[in-house]
């Protein structure tokens, strides 16, 4: 079993006017790249038949713009845990498919967390505030 990466662009649609006098005019539609999305595959290699067959399995996927992003980094593997939780794979498998992952996302330490909670509190504290002196 090893990882694959699949990075897909992210993009969005712009529609792109002209201005002819005082009255705008429909030009074209232009696809504009705005972040990478990079999904990450778990692969099992088997023979059937004497020809090598391959089996994927999506495991979670975040943006390269939240990589710095506690919250988004959780998530991340988050997800990768419920899906390793589900297949039979053995101790050795799971430490070694994490290890793979983390080259390239890095887990959310416990310090990290506890600091992103303390901040999230802090700003929900200034909402209530704020909604307070309305």
């Amino acid at each position: 079993m090893y990882i694959r990466w699949k990075d897909k662009p992210r993009t969005e649609q712009v529609c792109v006017w002209k201005w002819v006098g005082n009255t705008r005019y429909f030009s074209h539609r232009e696809q504009k790249v705005h972040a990478m999305l990079s999904c990450a595959y778990l692969v099992e290699s088997k023979r059937v038949n004497g020809k090598p067959r391959q089996t994927s399995l999506y495991l979670a996927s975040i943006q390269d713009r939240h990589l710095e992003d506690t919250f988004s980094r959780h998530v991340f593997w988050d997800h990768v845990q419920r899906k390793l939780e589900t297949l039979n794979l053995t101790d050795e498998q799971i430490v070694t498919i994490k290890e793979k992952l983390r080259e390239r996302i890095p887990e959310v330490t416990d310090e990290q967390w506890q600091e992103y909670e303390k901040q999230s509190q802090e700003r929900l504290a200034e909402a209530y505030a704020f909604l307070a002196h309305r």
